[in-house]
Order: C-alpha cells, then structure tokens, then sequence
C-alpha cells in the first residue's frame, strides 16, 4: 500500500510536471494552470539555435532523462510493491518518453537532456555525464523487471550499446577523456576519464558492464574490468562533504550499485557493496537535520518562465556560447531542499540501510509539501527514495 502523502506527490508529477503526449517529465512549472509544464519551452528556432545555451540550462528541458531514470525505476518499484496493473503501464510509457531522449534525434550512443513536445525529436545538443547515468539505470533496472514488452527490451540492448560504443569511439586523449556533444564537439559536464572527481569515475564502467549485460559481447566486459580496479580505487576516495549536491552521490550510488550486482566476483562484490555503505553512512548522518529544514515556508518559491530572466554568460565551449537563465533563489532553494532529501534518502535505500523511521521522515516532509503552492520538480526525487524504501521493506 502506497501512503496518502506518497499518492500526494504522484498526483502532483504525473498531473503537473508530466507530458502525456510525449511521455517526458519536464523540469518545473511556472504556475498552476494546465500545461504548464510545456508553456515556456524553448521553440523550435531556439532549439535549432541552441538558445540560450547548448545544455537547455534553466528551460525546462534540462532534465527529462534524469527525471525519467528515476520515475522509471520508481514506478518499476511501485509494481512490484502494490502488484497494481497502472504501474506496469505506466513503465511502459516512461520508457517510451525515454527512449526519444535515446533515439528520436539520429545520433548515435547520445542521450539527449529532453526532448521537445512540438516535434517530439529536436534536442540541445549538450547532454551530461549525469544524465547518461540516470538514462541507463533506469532503463536496466526496466530491463530485467519482467514487465518490459519485447520491443522496448530490444530498444534498451540497443540503446545501451550505442552509448558503450560511443564511450569507446569519444574518449580518448583528443577529446580530454570526455563524451562529445552530438554535434561532435566539447561540452561543459561530459568527462568520463581522466581528471574526475571520485563520484565520477565508475561512470563508464558502468555502461560498459550494463553493454555486457544486455547482449553477452565479452568484448564490453574486458573494457569494464580494464577500467574496473582504478575506478574503484579513486572511487573510495569519495568525500560527499565536498559535493555541491547529493544529487552527485546518488548517481554515483546508482553506478556503485549497478556494478555490485552485475558483477560476478565475489571480492569486487564485496567492494561495492562497502563502498556503497561509505556513501550511505554519510547522508544517514544528516537525513533527520535536512528533513527538519524542508519547512511549507521554504518550499513555495516559484519559477519564472526563462525568457523573462537575466542569464549569466559562462563563455563559449565547442564554439557555442553558454547563456544561463538564473531563476529566482526562492524557486531554487525550494528545489534543492527536496532534491537533496530526496536523493539522500536514496543513497541509503540503495546501499539497503533503509528504516522505517526513515520512511516516515520522507513521508513527513512530503507532507509540507502543498502541491497548490509549489512549482518544482524536487517531488521526483521524494517519490523516486519512498517507492524504493518501500519496496525493500517489503523484500525484507
């Protein structure tokens, strides 16, 4: 059974943040009116024109595949825990969404921030490592649920071995280690290699191992274990003090545990799973003090349709300038006071140091949320923590 205050924030990001037509979460709305979610997306000309910045920083399009890797392992969850038919369903929407992000636009192994509604296939050309990560685990995780149809199946194998493919085609010394735009050329957050920071390095290594999952190609194994002990090393040099986000630890998480439960050595499973506790233990320390600051004041900031705002120039990557819209602090704060419970609180489900009372902390913040008065899309990440907390308590 799924608790009213969770139902709550389902209600809120399939009604308000959640496009049907196209099945993709956008990032925000700017008041309470339907559509919303939609009204201020960039046009095609401002896509074609990669305005205001190549990323679709500050548009609304910023985080669809992000979004969608955790709704869709959430609603997997939510299958899984409740057994109710709408939940398969709605995977399998989500997935559609997600695989535009993967394929409607033509280029091969990218997946794209977002997708846009009016033609359902433009993209900014600048994705990021993160959103890569979030696009593959949730997609794997639907992958072997047992509720994916055949042909999404056949759509994941594919899709996750054009990224492994175009990991071994970009990064190299030439690109600095990084993934290339889809116009071939630098971006801002793409490193895969090299110079990284500790929750960064088993990135490629995970899309490599989750290539080997899907299609047997020993090939893609090799390159995990190639990459597999030095990854791991820097891997546990993490300091998550350090990070600007949690949102940073939870992608490294969903690496971290990818990789444990794909792997086929018992020692590098063991590995992983202390390492994934290292990460955990840090939030399980700060997750009651967070949640006492998520107050109803602090979560009403709303945000402003992007064109009205003034955007700070970050220069020129690739031979494209970086203009970012900067939204009120109000509308941020709010944002990341839910994020960051939220994907704290998923940091220590997935390291399977989930509590009940812990449960109830989500569940309580969830509550001083008032849907009529909010405008961001830091309910994915509760939802995304509280269907897997649920779960595990169930498994249990």
């Amino acid at each position: 059974m799924i608790h009213t205050q969770a139902l709550k924030m389902q209600s809120y990001i399939f009604d308000r943040l959640y496009c049907k037509e196209i099945n993709l979460f956008y990032d925000y709305i700017t008041d309470n009116s339907e559509g919303s979610n939609t009204a201020n997306l960039p046009n095609l000309t401002e896509i074609s024109a990669q305005a205001p910045n190549p990323c679709g920083y500050s548009t609304g399009m910023e985080d669809s595949s992000l979004n969608g890797g955790i709704m869709l392992d959430a609603v997997v969850a939510a299958y899984k825990t409740t057994g109710d038919e709408k939940y398969k369903n709605l995977a399998r929407e989500i997935y559609s969404g997600l695989r535009l992000c993967a394929e409607a636009h033509g280029y091969a192994g990218y997946i794209a921030r977002s997708v846009s509604p009016f033609d359902k296939k433009s993209v900014y050309f600048d994705s990021s490592r993160d959103q890569f990560t979030n696009w593959v685990y949730g997609a794997y995780r639907y992958y072997e649920s047992g509720i994916a149809t055949e042909e999404h199946k056949e759509s994941i194998k594919s899709c996750i071995i054009a990224v492994a493919e175009k990991c071994l085609r970009d990064v190299n010394e030439e690109s600095n280690y990084s993934l290339l735009r889809a116009d071939g050329k630098s971006g801002l957050v793409l490193g895969m290699w090299g110079s990284l920071g500790a929750h960064e390095y088993l990135r490629m290594p995970m899309f490599y191992l989750a290539a080997f999952a899907v299609s047997g190609d020993t090939k893609w194994k090799k390159l995990y274990e190639f990459y597999r002990d030095e990854a791991i090393e820097e891997s546990f040099k993490i300091d998550c003090s350090t990070l600007w986000h949690a949102y940073c630890s939870l992608q490294m998480q969903y690496s971290v545990c990818l990789c444990r439960d794909l792997e086929d050595d018992e020692n590098y499973k063991r590995r992983y799973t202390e390492l994934s506790e290292k990460i955990a233990d840090y939030y399980i320390a700060r997750i009651e003090a967070m949640c006492k600051d998520a107050t109803p004041e602090k979560l009403t900031g709303k945000f402003m349709p992007w064109r009205t705002l003034t955007a700070r120039y970050r220069g020129i990557v690739g031979g494209r300038a970086y203009y970012n819209p900067a939204q009120p602090k109000e509308a941020t704060d709010a944002f990341y006071i839910l994020r960051d419970i939220g994907n704290s609180s998923h940091v220590i489900a997935l390291a399977g140091k989930g509590t009940p009372e812990l449960t109830q902390l989500i569940l309580g913040v969830m509550d001083n949320v008032d849907i009529s008065n909010h405008y961001t899309g830091g309910p994915i990440d509760l939802y995304g923590a509280y269907m897997l907390l649920e779960y595990n308590n169930r498994v249990k």
